[in-house]
Protein backbone atom coordinates (compact mmCIF):
# COMPACT_ATOMS: atom_id res chain seq x y z
CA UNK A 1 0.00 0.00 0.00
CA UNK A 2 2.95 2.63 0.84
CA UNK A 3 4.02 1.86 -2.95
CA UNK A 4 0.85 2.30 -4.34
CA UNK A 5 0.06 5.76 -2.37
CA UNK A 6 3.97 6.92 -3.59
CA UNK A 7 2.86 5.94 -6.88
CA UNK A 8 -0.06 7.72 -6.90
CA UNK A 9 1.47 11.31 -5.26
CA UNK A 10 4.18 11.12 -8.06
CA UNK A 11 2.55 11.08 -10.68
CA UNK A 12 -0.37 13.32 -9.79
CA UNK A 13 2.78 15.71 -8.27
CA UNK A 14 4.01 15.91 -12.03
CA UNK A 15 1.52 18.63 -13.39
CA UNK A 16 3.70 21.61 -13.54
CA UNK A 17 6.98 19.93 -15.14
CA UNK A 18 7.02 21.31 -18.71
CA UNK A 19 5.84 19.21 -21.66
CA UNK A 20 9.48 17.70 -22.64
CA UNK A 21 9.32 16.41 -19.40
CA UNK A 22 6.78 13.91 -19.37
CA UNK A 23 8.20 11.57 -16.43
CA UNK A 24 9.70 14.42 -13.90
CA UNK A 25 12.29 15.22 -12.17
CA UNK A 26 13.87 12.01 -10.98
CA UNK A 27 14.52 8.54 -11.87
CA UNK A 28 12.21 7.39 -8.96
CA UNK A 29 9.14 9.39 -10.28
CA UNK A 30 10.32 8.18 -13.80
CA UNK A 31 9.63 4.59 -13.17
CA UNK A 32 6.72 4.88 -11.16
CA UNK A 33 5.12 7.08 -14.19
CA UNK A 34 5.76 5.06 -16.25
CA UNK A 35 4.47 1.78 -14.78
CA UNK A 36 1.50 3.50 -13.64
CA UNK A 37 0.28 4.24 -17.12
CA UNK A 38 0.12 1.05 -18.05
CA UNK A 39 -2.95 0.71 -15.44
CA UNK A 40 -6.04 1.40 -17.39
CA UNK A 41 -4.53 -1.47 -19.93
CA UNK A 42 -4.17 -3.62 -16.83
CA UNK A 43 -7.78 -3.32 -16.20
CA UNK A 44 -8.69 -3.53 -19.36
CA UNK A 45 -7.20 -6.67 -19.57
CA UNK A 46 -8.22 -8.27 -16.28
CA UNK A 47 -12.03 -7.06 -17.24
CA UNK A 48 -11.75 -8.83 -20.74
CA UNK A 49 -10.26 -11.76 -18.92
CA UNK A 50 -12.85 -12.24 -16.51
CA UNK A 51 -15.70 -11.69 -18.85
CA UNK A 52 -15.07 -15.03 -20.33
CA UNK A 53 -17.11 -16.59 -17.48
CA UNK A 54 -20.40 -14.43 -18.44
CA UNK A 55 -20.28 -14.45 -21.97
CA UNK A 56 -21.34 -17.83 -23.76
CA UNK A 57 -19.10 -18.82 -26.57
CA UNK A 58 -16.41 -21.59 -27.36
CA UNK A 59 -14.17 -22.95 -24.92
CA UNK A 60 -11.94 -22.71 -27.19
CA UNK A 61 -12.60 -19.19 -28.25
CA UNK A 62 -12.38 -18.42 -24.49
CA UNK A 63 -8.95 -19.91 -23.41
CA UNK A 64 -7.36 -18.23 -26.32
CA UNK A 65 -8.72 -14.94 -25.34
CA UNK A 66 -7.51 -15.26 -21.68
CA UNK A 67 -4.12 -16.43 -23.00
CA UNK A 68 -4.19 -12.92 -25.40
CA UNK A 69 -5.03 -11.09 -22.26
CA UNK A 70 -2.65 -12.10 -19.96
CA UNK A 71 0.49 -12.15 -23.01
CA UNK A 72 -0.84 -8.19 -23.52
CA UNK A 73 -0.58 -7.40 -19.92
CA UNK A 74 2.61 -8.99 -19.39
CA UNK A 75 3.92 -7.44 -22.53
CA UNK A 76 2.95 -4.07 -21.81
CA UNK A 77 4.35 -3.97 -18.27
CA UNK A 78 7.40 -5.27 -19.48
CA UNK A 79 7.85 -2.88 -22.14
CA UNK A 80 6.53 0.06 -20.10
CA UNK A 81 8.59 -1.13 -17.15
CA UNK A 82 12.08 -1.32 -19.43
CA UNK A 83 11.16 1.55 -20.74
CA UNK A 84 10.81 3.52 -17.23
CA UNK A 85 13.92 2.06 -15.67
CA UNK A 86 16.46 2.02 -18.74
CA UNK A 87 15.35 4.15 -21.64
CA UNK A 88 14.27 7.08 -19.87
CA UNK A 89 17.24 7.52 -17.49
CA UNK A 90 19.45 7.37 -19.94
CA UNK A 91 17.64 9.37 -22.25
CA UNK A 92 17.59 11.96 -19.51
CA UNK A 93 21.62 10.96 -18.70
CA UNK A 94 22.15 11.76 -22.41
CA UNK A 95 20.69 15.25 -22.32
CA UNK A 96 22.50 16.16 -19.24
CA UNK A 97 26.21 14.96 -20.75
CA UNK A 98 25.26 16.60 -24.11
CA UNK A 99 26.12 20.15 -22.06
CA UNK A 100 29.73 18.95 -22.57
CA UNK A 101 30.58 20.82 -25.84
CA UNK A 102 28.87 23.82 -25.75
CA UNK A 103 30.22 24.35 -22.13
CA UNK A 104 33.91 23.85 -23.83
CA UNK A 105 32.38 26.46 -26.32
CA UNK A 106 31.62 29.00 -23.01
CA UNK A 107 34.88 28.32 -21.69
CA UNK A 108 33.76 26.19 -18.75
CA UNK A 109 35.00 22.78 -18.12
CA UNK A 110 33.10 19.34 -17.69
CA UNK A 111 33.77 16.52 -15.50
CA UNK A 112 31.86 13.23 -16.22
CA UNK A 113 32.31 12.84 -12.19
CA UNK A 114 33.00 15.10 -8.76
CA UNK A 115 33.23 14.54 -5.25
CA UNK A 116 30.09 15.56 -3.69
CA UNK A 117 29.63 19.15 -2.49
CA UNK A 118 30.00 20.19 1.56
CA UNK A 119 26.90 18.10 3.75
CA UNK A 120 26.07 22.01 4.54
CA UNK A 121 25.36 22.64 0.61
CA UNK A 122 23.45 19.39 0.27
CA UNK A 123 21.07 19.93 3.05
CA UNK A 124 20.16 22.87 0.89
CA UNK A 125 18.55 21.20 -1.64
CA UNK A 126 18.24 17.41 0.17
CA UNK A 127 17.48 18.34 4.34
CA UNK A 128 17.21 14.87 4.85
CA UNK A 129 20.84 14.42 3.85
CA UNK A 130 22.13 12.74 7.10
CA UNK A 131 18.99 10.63 8.67
CA UNK A 132 16.75 9.47 5.69
CA UNK A 133 18.59 10.92 2.31
CA UNK A 134 22.22 9.62 1.58
CA UNK A 135 23.69 11.62 -1.55
CA UNK A 136 25.53 8.85 -3.62
CA UNK A 137 27.29 11.10 -7.02
CA UNK A 138 27.70 14.09 -8.54
CA UNK A 139 28.15 13.85 -12.15
CA UNK A 140 27.77 15.51 -15.29
CA UNK A 141 29.34 18.20 -13.56
CA UNK A 142 30.24 22.10 -15.64
CA UNK A 143 32.90 24.34 -13.52
CA UNK A 144 34.10 27.79 -14.52
CA UNK A 145 33.29 31.76 -14.59
CA UNK A 146 29.74 33.38 -15.22
CA UNK A 147 29.71 37.16 -15.01
CA UNK A 148 32.54 36.96 -13.51
CA UNK A 149 31.49 34.55 -10.46
CA UNK A 150 32.90 31.22 -9.73
CA UNK A 151 29.92 28.22 -10.09
CA UNK A 152 29.55 24.48 -10.09
CA UNK A 153 26.37 23.32 -12.28
CA UNK A 154 25.38 19.20 -11.89
CA UNK A 155 23.34 15.86 -10.84
CA UNK A 156 23.26 14.90 -7.60
CA UNK A 157 21.85 10.99 -7.32
CA UNK A 158 21.05 9.74 -3.67
CA UNK A 159 19.20 6.95 -2.33
CA UNK A 160 16.33 7.00 0.72
CA UNK A 161 17.10 4.98 3.65
CA UNK A 162 14.50 2.00 4.13
CA UNK A 163 12.01 2.29 6.66
CA UNK A 164 13.90 1.51 9.91
CA UNK A 165 17.11 3.79 8.63
CA UNK A 166 19.21 0.63 8.50
CA UNK A 167 20.33 0.26 5.17
CA UNK A 168 20.89 2.92 2.38
CA UNK A 169 18.91 1.04 -0.53
CA UNK A 170 15.70 2.61 -0.81
CA UNK A 171 14.01 4.46 -3.62
CA UNK A 172 16.62 6.53 -5.79
CA UNK A 173 16.56 10.37 -5.63
CA UNK A 174 18.04 12.31 -8.29
CA UNK A 175 18.51 16.30 -8.86
CA UNK A 176 20.29 18.90 -10.91
CA UNK A 177 21.60 22.02 -9.21
CA UNK A 178 23.59 25.37 -10.33
CA UNK A 179 25.70 26.58 -7.37
CA UNK A 180 27.27 30.17 -7.49
CA UNK A 181 29.78 31.38 -4.79
CA UNK A 182 28.91 34.44 -2.65
CA UNK A 183 31.19 37.50 -2.73
CA UNK A 184 31.10 37.23 1.41
CA UNK A 185 28.39 35.20 3.45
CA UNK A 186 24.54 36.65 3.90
CA UNK A 187 21.62 34.77 6.28
CA UNK A 188 19.91 31.46 5.13
CA UNK A 189 17.00 32.25 2.46
CA UNK A 190 14.83 30.53 0.23
CA UNK A 191 12.55 31.46 -2.67
CA UNK A 192 10.64 29.12 -4.69
CA UNK A 193 8.63 29.83 -7.78
CA UNK A 194 4.94 29.32 -7.21
CA UNK A 195 4.68 29.39 -10.78
CA UNK A 196 6.76 26.41 -11.50
CA UNK A 197 6.59 24.89 -8.34
CA UNK A 198 6.83 21.54 -7.48
CA UNK A 199 4.60 19.96 -5.09
CA UNK A 200 7.92 17.49 -3.43
CA UNK A 201 10.50 19.70 -3.06
CA UNK A 202 13.74 17.49 -0.92
CA UNK A 203 15.15 20.99 0.15
CA UNK A 204 15.31 22.54 3.37
CA UNK A 205 12.60 24.54 4.62
CA UNK A 206 12.29 27.99 6.85
CA UNK A 207 9.61 30.27 7.68
CA UNK A 208 7.23 31.34 5.10
CA UNK A 209 7.24 35.20 5.08
CA UNK A 210 5.30 37.99 3.42
CA UNK A 211 7.39 40.74 1.75
CA UNK A 212 4.56 43.04 1.19
CA UNK A 213 4.42 42.85 -2.53
CA UNK A 214 1.12 41.02 -3.27
CA UNK A 215 1.96 40.50 -6.97
CA UNK A 216 6.17 39.58 -6.09
CA UNK A 217 4.68 37.33 -3.34
CA UNK A 218 1.74 35.54 -5.54
CA UNK A 219 5.05 34.33 -7.67
CA UNK A 220 7.78 34.03 -5.03
CA UNK A 221 7.56 32.59 -1.85
CA UNK A 222 10.02 33.41 0.26
CA UNK A 223 11.28 31.69 3.71
CA UNK A 224 13.89 32.95 6.18
CA UNK A 225 14.40 32.68 9.88
CA UNK A 226 15.61 36.42 9.26
CA UNK A 227 13.22 38.32 8.46
CA UNK A 228 15.51 42.08 9.12
CA UNK A 229 17.85 40.68 6.54
CA UNK A 230 14.89 39.70 3.92
CA UNK A 231 13.56 43.22 5.01
CA UNK A 232 16.85 44.39 3.37
CA UNK A 233 17.63 42.30 0.71
CA UNK A 234 13.56 42.52 -1.44
CA UNK A 235 14.54 46.52 -2.70
CA UNK A 236 12.39 47.62 -5.12
CA UNK A 237 14.94 46.71 -7.85
CA UNK A 238 15.57 42.89 -6.68
CA UNK A 239 11.74 42.51 -6.95
CA UNK A 240 11.64 43.80 -9.84
CA UNK A 241 14.29 41.60 -11.29
CA UNK A 242 12.82 38.38 -9.97
CA UNK A 243 8.99 39.01 -11.14
CA UNK A 244 10.54 39.50 -14.52
CA UNK A 245 12.43 36.60 -14.65
CA UNK A 246 12.32 33.36 -16.70
CA UNK A 247 9.52 30.78 -15.67
CA UNK A 248 11.33 27.71 -15.38
CA UNK A 249 11.13 25.21 -12.66
CA UNK A 250 13.49 26.92 -10.14
CA UNK A 251 13.93 27.42 -6.16
CA UNK A 252 16.57 29.15 -5.01
CA UNK A 253 18.55 28.77 -1.77
CA UNK A 254 21.23 31.13 0.13
CA UNK A 255 23.09 29.15 2.05
CA UNK A 256 26.42 28.08 3.25
CA UNK A 257 28.25 30.84 1.15
CA UNK A 258 26.80 30.23 -1.88
CA UNK A 259 23.69 30.45 -3.95
CA UNK A 260 21.81 27.46 -5.24
CA UNK A 261 19.39 26.88 -8.04
CA UNK A 262 17.56 23.66 -7.94
CA UNK A 263 14.33 21.85 -9.73
CA UNK A 264 15.70 21.93 -13.15
CA UNK A 265 14.68 18.65 -14.82
CA UNK A 266 17.09 19.34 -17.64
CA UNK A 267 20.40 20.03 -16.85
CA UNK A 268 21.00 21.01 -20.50
CA UNK A 269 23.47 24.28 -21.41
CA UNK A 270 20.40 26.60 -21.99
CA UNK A 271 18.64 25.86 -18.61
CA UNK A 272 22.10 25.98 -16.67
CA UNK A 273 22.64 29.33 -17.93
CA UNK A 274 19.17 30.94 -17.76
CA UNK A 275 19.20 29.97 -14.02
CA UNK A 276 23.02 31.41 -14.21
CA UNK A 277 21.18 34.37 -14.85
CA UNK A 278 18.56 34.52 -12.50
CA UNK A 279 21.40 33.71 -9.71
CA UNK A 280 24.33 36.29 -10.57
CA UNK A 281 21.24 38.63 -11.36
CA UNK A 282 20.13 38.42 -7.70
CA UNK A 283 23.93 38.92 -6.57
CA UNK A 284 24.20 42.05 -8.17
CA UNK A 285 21.11 43.65 -6.71
CA UNK A 286 21.88 43.09 -3.28
CA UNK A 287 22.91 46.35 -1.48
CA UNK A 288 26.86 46.53 -0.66
CA UNK A 289 26.00 47.07 3.02
CA UNK A 290 24.73 43.21 3.18
CA UNK A 291 28.15 42.03 2.50
CA UNK A 292 29.42 43.80 5.78
CA UNK A 293 26.87 43.26 7.84
CA UNK A 294 28.89 40.95 9.83
CA UNK A 295 26.80 37.69 9.07
CA UNK A 296 27.51 34.50 11.96
CA UNK A 297 28.01 31.15 11.04
CA UNK A 298 25.01 29.84 12.50
CA UNK A 299 22.93 32.52 10.10
CA UNK A 300 24.80 31.52 7.07
CA UNK A 301 24.10 27.89 7.63
CA UNK A 302 27.50 26.86 8.14
CA UNK A 303 26.45 24.34 10.33
CA UNK A 304 24.76 20.39 9.90
CA UNK A 305 20.97 20.73 11.01
CA UNK A 306 19.44 18.88 13.65
CA UNK A 307 15.68 18.38 14.45
CA UNK A 308 14.39 19.23 11.57
CA UNK A 309 11.04 21.11 11.42
CA UNK A 310 9.07 22.96 8.83
CA UNK A 311 7.80 26.56 10.55
CA UNK A 312 4.51 27.22 8.02
CA UNK A 313 4.53 30.56 8.87
CA UNK A 314 6.01 33.41 9.88
CA UNK A 315 6.66 37.12 10.21
CA UNK A 316 5.79 40.13 7.67
CA UNK A 317 7.86 42.54 6.63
Amino acid sequence: MNSTRRAWRYVFARSDIPADSPFGLDDTRMRWTALMLTAPLVAFALVLSASVAFVPSNPVTNIVTVVVCIVAMVATLLAVSYYAFQKVPLKFAARRAAIAAPARQAGWTYTDELALPSAQTLEAVFHYARDRLVPETFTEVTTGQFEGHTFAAGHITGRERDEGGETVRGAAKSENIVLVSLPAPLPELKLRDRSTSIIRDYGWSMAVISTGDPAFDRRWEVQTNYAEFARELFTPELRSFLAEAPLVPCTIVIRNGYIIASRDPEATFSSVTTRLQILTGVIERVQPALWTRGTTPQEAGFALRTNYRKAMAGPVL
